[in-house]
């Protein structure tokens, strides 16, 4: 059937009945995703013939929701339809349903959890993803809040007028494409702040940061030194996303099928864009004639290259197509993660995988997820990077981050002759004041734990011993992936890999027999450590000013192998070391999340309110194993979710090994990188000064009194 936006433009709707509670849902946010179950009737509603023949799901993206008597209608717009096989096994479904944190289909997975996957009786069902309203005679001010109300040519455009863009590199120019295309299944993002956004905007910092991002053409060159500028001075970006500019932009004017790639903003476009993209150097005369060197600086479908050089790569994209956005900080993946955190921008999980394609394909996904933040706040594209990069570190408090934590890995990590002098700085001059370097890891590696520096050839030798300050990022535009920050460097006397191989325990340990290479993080056992101090006394070294592993107590926990044995034999016995009782907690919490959805935090105390337990001072989302970077960043994002929710002013993540504390403002917003707690069971059941410690922070009386 047809129908009509506020502008008067008609488009093709499903003609759909429902109840008007499910539609006041749907209304009001609380209803995301329209499910319907797969049979001959919503087949051929939803499903047509192509011309070879094949069934395919209509190009249809509104529904048109009513009762059976027509008393009401809800025109709504659906970004996505597709068709789900509702089986615990399919991949697909549980990555949809867990992704969009959906919970309607439960029963219907627990139906078909005994069934083969093939069996006929496992049912299908049709997905609507609902992406805003565009018209309804129900009556909105019932509702506390409604979702965005849209037209038709905010999500197709008339795409026949549009033209390629000009090779002239400038703003106006951008190519706009049509928005349909970017909808993917994402997150559902957050809303800003508006009266302090507008108060940023109208500051003389705000107006400046988005002049920036928002060049005059005519001085497209100068802007671009000028961002250089200011990603090295305000964000401590020390590798200028300028550098390559030119040798790119010179390559589009050349190469006329980069743009043709480019023309849509599919992923598939992308995807085929990436493939056939390559850099050559350009030198710029006097007259701006560019000539080629004839040396290519980035070869094609060098993946791990191109993904490296993404600052360079983003910076053309974002002042020629609409849809891209620039990155800074490429090295420091966690800096842009905490400050989409400090915004409520929501981004899509990091690949892992050994294709180094898959990194280039998530800029395109992160940039999915910047314009659908973009598009609900109605943000220009200069306002959207002013946010991202300067109003959002505003509302992060740069405190100083507690002590470190003792110890729990050794790591050893390699350094190339370029970095000799960096080193060799150590403890000299201006350098004895602690300085910190960032340096290849192992993603394990944890805040507090103790870093090897081995410099390899041409010198083979250990050199200094230091401490991690943060835990390892992994970073998808990185060349090496994971890096982390050293600091408290002591130097040590030098031992070589020759004295290595020779000693009688050392010539044993499984990456010394490997000549000591590929070493980008590889763990030293706690006797391999106690080894290397002996090894460093012997040569005159004082051990007593280099970090201990820390000394774990008597408290035996057990057998430890679910995550239900974490919070058995190691969270509720500290809980009731701190003074809590069983009836101060509520587990397995069930919270409304939406029409048939549910939200499960682990631990919720003292939780208040009559209908949904409206809030809580304190949650604590229990793991079997954060081992992997990856896993304390779900755990924390799933932690945060539940705290807003709840308006939680404390929340934690723990897991067999360890637990992590960290403060919620009141705006919901949390440092994922400074906690306000981190230790390991063991010292903390071992030591009573950390018990006093933890039980300031978090004991019964302090968080019944928030």
């Amino acid at each position: 059937m047809e129908i009509k936006d506020s502008k008067g433009a008609v488009g093709e709707a499903y003609d759909l009945v429902t109840t008007k509670e499910n539609a006041l849902d749907i209304l009001s946010g609380r209803k995301k995703v329209e499910f319907r179950k797969a049979n001959k009737f919503y087949d051929s509603v939803f499903l047509d013939v192509d011309d070879s023949g094949k069934m395919k799901i209509k190009e249809i993206f509104a529904v048109h929701f009513h009762d059976s008597n027509n008393t009401w209608f809800l025109d709504v717009f659906a970004c996505s339809i597709a068709i789900y096989h509702m089986h615990p096994d399919e991949k697909e479904t549980m990555k949809y349903l867990r992704e969009n944190n959906l919970h309607e289909m439960d029963e219907v997975l627990a139906k078909a959890k005994n069934l083969p996957i093939d069996s006929e009786e496992v049912e299908w069902y049709y997905s609507l993803k609902i992406d805003g309203y565009i018209g309804t005679n129900l009556n909105v001010n019932e509702l506390p809040s409604i979702i965005d109300k849209v037209n038709f040519d905010d999500y197709v455009g008339d795409s026949s007028s549009k033209k390629a863009p000009k090779k002239t590199s400038k703003k106006e120019n951008k190519k706009t494409q049509p928005t349909v295309e970017i909808n993917y299944d994402v997150e559902e993002q957050g809303l800003l702040n508006k009266n302090f956004w507008n108060m940023y905007k109208d500051s003389e910092k705000g107006k400046k940061a988005i002049d920036l991002f928002n060049p005059e053409p005519e001085k497209l060159a100068e802007s671009i030194e000028k961002l250089g500028e200011y990603a090295q001075n305000e964000l401590n970006d020390e590798n200028s996303p300028h550098y390559m500019y030119y040798d790119i932009w010179a390559n589009f004017e050349e190469e006329e099928e980069f743009n043709k790639k480019l023309q849509t903003n599919t992923r598939e476009s992308f995807s085929e864009f990436i493939d056939m993209f390559y850099v050559k150097e350009a030198d710029f005369s006097d007259e701006n004639e560019i000539k080629f060197t004839g040396r290519i600086i980035l070869p094609q479908q060098e993946y791990r290259w191109m993904a490296n050089s993404i600052d360079s790569i983003s910076f053309y994209l974002y002042y020629n197509y609409d849809f891209f956005k620039p990155i800074f900080n490429k090295l420091r993946f966690d800096i842009i993660r905490r400050n989409c955190d400090a915004i409520g921008l929501r981004l899509p999980p990091i690949p892992r995988s050994n294709d180094y394609k898959e990194y280039l394909m998530y800029y395109y996904d992160v940039c999915v997820a910047f314009n659908n933040f973009q598009k609900k706040n109605k943000l220009t594209d200069a306002e959207f990077c002013a946010c991202l990069y300067d109003y959002a570190p505003m509302y992060i408090k740069e405190e100083s981050l507690s002590e470190l934590p003792k110890p729990t890995n050794v790591w050893i990590t390699g350094a190339a002759p370029g970095d000799f002098d960096i080193l060799d700085n150590l403890g000299k001059g201006d350098n004895s004041g602690n300085p910190t370097l960032v340096w290849a890891c192992n993603e394990r590696t944890k805040r507090g734990d103790i870093v090897i520096i081995y410099c390899r050839t041409p010198r083979s030798c250990i050199h200094s011993i230091w401490r991690a300050k943060n835990d390892g990022i992994f970073n998808p535009f990185d060349y090496y992936h994971c890096r982390v920050n050293v600091c408290e460097g002591i130097r040590v006397p030098p031992i070589t890999s020759k004295e290595l191989k020779a000693d009688p325990y050392f010539s044993q340990v499984p990456i010394v027999r490997k000549n000591l290479q590929g070493i980008k993080g590889v763990e030293f056992t706690a006797e391999d450590y106690s080894e290397l101090l002996r090894f460093i006394a012997q040569k005159g070294g004082d051990v007593s000013a280099l970090p201990k592993l820390f000394e774990a107590g008597n408290y035996n926990f057990g057998e430890v192998k679910i995550e239900k044995d974490v919070e058995e034999k190691i969270l509720i016995p500290m809980l009731e070391k701190l003074g809590y009782s069983s009836d101060d907690w509520t587990r397995q919490l069930s919270l409304k999340a939406g029409r048939n959805q549910k939200a499960i935090p682990d631990f919720v105390f003292f939780a208040k309110g009559e209908r949904h337990f409206e809030n809580a001072p304190f949650i604590i989302e229990a793991k079997y194993d954060m081992a992997y970077i990856t896993d304390q960043q779900n755990a924390f994002t799933q932690a945060l979710s539940y705290a807003r929710m709840l308006r939680s002013k404390l929340m934690g993540i723990c897991d067999k090994n360890r637990i992590i504390l960290y403060n919620v403002n009141d705006d919901g917003s949390c440092n994922r990188n400074q906690p306000i707690y981190e230790n390991h069971w063991e010292t903390i059941y071992s030591d009573e000064l950390e018990g006093a410690r933890l039980k300031k922070l978090i004991g019964r009386d302090v968080v019944k009194n928030i």
